[in-house]
């Protein structure tokens, strides 16, 4: 159902006033320990629990042990249900193994797809997916796979599961060549109903000749895979694959000729091995490579392949771009792809001026140019007197659109816990800071600590996301009762934030807000509800984060309309 904007609006309009608004950032609280297990009468969720992974519809999936010897995969797309748990009937027989925190995946379909094995143990191991009509069986040990020629999966030990945004599913295995004798390492992709071989070991189109496939791999929303390998040409080589079904290329590999900034070969300089990487929906990849030969000793160094070639970024013990002159790059962690072209550089730092404080920042390359999103030891810019902390094994997620989201500290006195991220327009914002009070459930007031990790991903790289394109993050911390308050529910739960703009209203990131963003605002009022496929991507103007646009966002609207100019 859709409204029209109609004069009251004018009335509201000129009814506000005052300073510029703040919208909520604390959105829900899908699950809290002690809150009862759908289905299962008289079962409390409990204090374990997983990362959650998020979608964009703003649905979790998560892990959660209710009582000793048994846990669940859950998820709350369309009501919080147990997508899996011990003895269940697994489709193609047997009963599900107890559940104690399978690697799983959660894609925009709303469904999950996860690994496990069924009671007995032993050679059981198995892939499913949830599909409209339940469960569906996609890989199992010694059953048919749609390999090349006709052959088994061989799933063994701990098997690894990618799924992109749209649901296609990548995982790699042995498949036995049935009848041969042969056995190869295979990357299987596509979703319930339509698996494939992507690619195969020795097999052709490729003319490399892969020798082995990592069990670790991103797979973007076009189905388009990236995984490091070992293959042979004229000797042995290792490096990073991608593309499409039945055509995986090297993207980069040991013993290559390394380009410079232009493209260009450097004279003498080799790959000497190919680190991490990260792909994103254009089929871009940014990839970590140390260099050899030509003056180089080992140095690791940033790439990106796109579709103009591969060209070098940066490089360890080079100057650090717009930082204070002999701060140097030190350690790269592996980089995010954005859609958007973005690329998310995490990296420590070294030189004078620098220490344990400040070693460590957060940077962003975008149209050939490095800006650094923030830095230890900078001031928090929407906090007073308070300084960021940030470690190397800070996590750091990211979306399509360029925004990021990370869990850390800042120093006010004492180390405050802190959930950061960047609105649209880059800026660095708090989206919560302990022990500040949230009204989590109507009368219930809590407060936050021991946020967890994020899930490291760059937004479509078939990695479990915690950060979606609409600025969204799910996580799981302790909620408390704060003092003051009387005693009630608490411990672990689940959370679900929104990345409030620091100059809410400013639609279209100009730095005011205008008739331009009016024009965006009346569109996404008549449209109202953020789920409707016309409303623009990421809601943007629901700027308290109920999941509509209506007279409440207007009012937080008209205030920064009435300022104009952000501040």
């Amino acid at each position: 159902m859709r409204h029209t904007v109609v004069s009251a609006l004018a009335a509201v309009a000129c009814a506000v006033s005052g300073a510029w608004a703040q919208s909520n950032t604390f959105i829900s609280m899908p699950m809290l320990q002690g809150d009862p297990v759908p289905g299962l009468a008289g079962t409390n969720f409990g204090s374990a629990t997983s990362v959650p992974a998020i979608n964009a519809s703003n649905n979790v999936a998560f892990w959660n042990r209710y009582n000793v010897t048994d846990g669940a995969l859950f998820a709350n797309s369309g009501a919080m249900h147990i997508v899996v748990k011990g003895n269940d009937p697994a489709p193609g027989g047997g009963l599900f193994a107890p559940v104690t925190g399978p690697a799983f995946t959660f894609s925009d379909t709303g469904f999950a797809a996860f690994v496990h094995s069924l009671n007995g143990g032993g050679t059981s191991l198995g892939i499913w997916s949830e599909t409209g009509l339940g469960l569906n069986l996609m890989a199992y040990n010694h059953a048919a796979a749609p390999s090349s020629p006709p052959g088994t999966f061989i799933l063994e030990g701990t098997q690894l599961l990618s799924c992109s945004n749209k649901g296609h599913l990548a995982f790699t295995c042995v498949s036995d060549a049935t009848g041969t004798g042969h056995s190869y390492i295979t990357l299987f992709t596509g979703k319930p109903g339509s698996l494939s071989q992507h690619a195969r070991q020795d097999a052709p189109p490729s003319s490399t000749g892969f020798t082995s496939l990592s069990p670790v791999m991103q797979i973007n929303g076009g189905g388009v895979a990236c995984l490091a390998g070992s293959f042979i040409s004229d000797a042995p080589h290792s490096g990073v694959l991608t593309g499409a079904s039945g055509g995986l290329q090297v993207t980069a590999a040991t013993e290559q000729d390394a380009p410079g900034t232009a493209g260009q070969p450097l004279p003498g300089v080799k790959f000497k091995s190919i680190g991490a990487y990260a792909l994103n929906g254009s089929n871009a990849v940014a990839f970590l490579a140390a260099l050899q030969g030509g003056g180089y000793n080992g140095e690791m160094a940033l790439y990106v392949k796109d579709a103009g070639g591969v060209r070098q970024l940066f490089v360890a013990n080079q100057q650090v771009p717009g930082e204070p002159g002999g701060t140097f790059w030190g350690t790269f962690n592996a980089p995010l792809y954005c859609d958007n072209g973005d690329i998310i550089i995490q990296a420590n730092v070294f030189g004078p001026a620098t220490n344990s404080s400040n070693q460590t920042g957060i940077w962003r390359y975008r149209a050939n140019a490095l800006s650094k999103i923030c830095r230890g030891g900078q001031q928090v810019p929407d906090v007073p007197g308070a300084t960021l902390g940030l470690s190397s094994s800070t996590a750091v997620a990211a979306n399509a659109v360029g925004q990021i989201a990370f869990s850390g500290t800042f120093d006010l006195g004492g180390n405050v816990q802190a959930l950061f991220g960047t609105d649209r327009s880059g800026n660095l914002v708090t989206v919560y800071k302990a022990p500040d009070k949230v009204t989590v459930r109507p009368g219930m007031i809590r407060s936050f600590s021991s946020f967890s990790n994020l899930n490291i991903s760059g937004g479509n790289d078939g990695r479990q996301r915690s950060l979606n394109d609409a600025g969204y993050i799910a996580c799981s911390a302790s909620v408390n009762v704060p003092p003051g308050q009387p005693f009630g529910q608490n411990g672990k739960g689940i959370l679900l934030f929104r990345i409030a703009a620091r100059c809410p209203g400013d639609l279209n990131n100009d730095g005011a807000v205008d008739d331009a963003d009016f024009i965006v605002f009346v569109f996404a009022y008549n449209t109202l509800d953020c789920a409707d496929l016309a409303m623009p991507l990421g809601c943007p103007a629901d700027l308290n984060g109920d999941g509509f646009v209506d007279d409440a966002d207007f009012v937080i609207f008209v205030v920064g309309y009435n300022e104009l100019v952000c501040p």
